[in-house]
């Protein structure tokens, strides 16, 4: 009887936060037979590894965010993730979300008032996350 991996000095994944990122999931062949479920609505995003950020992505727009026209939003967030249905870029067109709501967004707000799912609306706020990394306020963009 062999003895549990944990004392084997082999860390377990749970217990591991280091371990348990989106990629590892994809190497593990134990998955393999697991299958995506083939019921509900698409919720826009497919099941892919995380899109890397290109910082040079985010300076192809107007150069600060809270300036974004709607359609400038929407652009961001397809070169932040090609695999964005039209679905999620026509709700924030129907709720107005230019560059300053953008930022203003939480997924508190997606979930409720937007109905988008957890995970769409987590892998959206790590993209507005990152953007206002790129875009720290500086004296002369903050508001007054």
């Amino acid at each position: 009887m062999s003895a549990p991996a944990l004392d084997q000095g082999i860390s377990s994944p749970a217990h591991d936060p280091e371990m348990m990122t989106y990629p590892s999931l994809l190497e593990d062949k134990s998955l393999d037979h697991i299958s995506p479920p083939s019921f509900g609505e698409p919720t826009g995003f497919t099941p892919t590894s995380p899109v890397p950020i290109d910082q040079g992505m985010l300076k192809q727009g107007p150069d600060d965010p809270s300036t974004w026209a709607i359609e400038d939003v929407i652009l961001f967030l397809k070169q932040m993730d090609p695999q964005i249905s039209d679905s999620v870029a026509d709700l924030f067109r129907e709720h107005d979300i230019d560059g300053k709501a953008l930022l203003l967004l939480n997924s508190d707000m997606m979930i409720k008032y937007m109905g988008l799912k957890l995970g769409t609306a987590v892998k959206l706020c790590h993209y507005i996350e990152k953007l206002k990394e790129e875009n720290i306020m500086t004296p002369e963009k903050s508001f007054m």
